[in-house]
């Protein structure tokens, strides 16, 4: 099977639970025979038994209050909307940073290639108040 996994950040730019999880779970699907591409912002890891597929350099994932920035999210999800899908039989990404879940699922539908969405949290009130006036 011929997989992406997709996420905003690729290790070792940054290595937090996503990223790891990414990382070890391509790892253990090659050693299986799949061919898998991590995707995202970054260069990915050096020498790693997956290919690596850039969505350009990284970036810091927050700004200075600890807070992920509309900007970064909007040009990641313009980003990602514009990977060829066509390569893969299935992609899977976080739910993180949201914008990016509807340019995927419109690219993944049109052309055939079945999406996973792995969600990772929820905030319940905490959303509202990080989020701001864009609630």
């Amino acid at each position: 099977m011929r997989v992406l996994m997709l996420y905003d950040v690729l290790a070792p730019e940054a290595f937090g639970g996503i990223e790891r999880r990414n990382h070890e779970l391509a790892r253990v699907l090659v050693a299986h025979g799949h061919q898998v591409t991590l995707c995202g912002l970054g260069e990915g890891p050096a020498g790693a038994p997956y290919e690596v597929l850039s969505l350009g350099p990284a970036m810091p994932l927050y700004d200075q209050r600890g807070r992920r920035t509309a900007q970064r999210a909007l040009g990641y999800a313009l980003r990602a909307g514009r990977i060829d899908v066509r390569r893969y039989d299935a992609v899977e990404t976080a739910s993180l940073p949201y914008t990016h879940l509807f340019p995927l699922a419109r690219t993944c539908r049109r052309h055939g290639v079945s999406l996973a969405v792995t969600w990772y949290e929820f905030w319940g009130p905490y959303w509202r108040g990080y989020v701001g006036a864009l609630k």
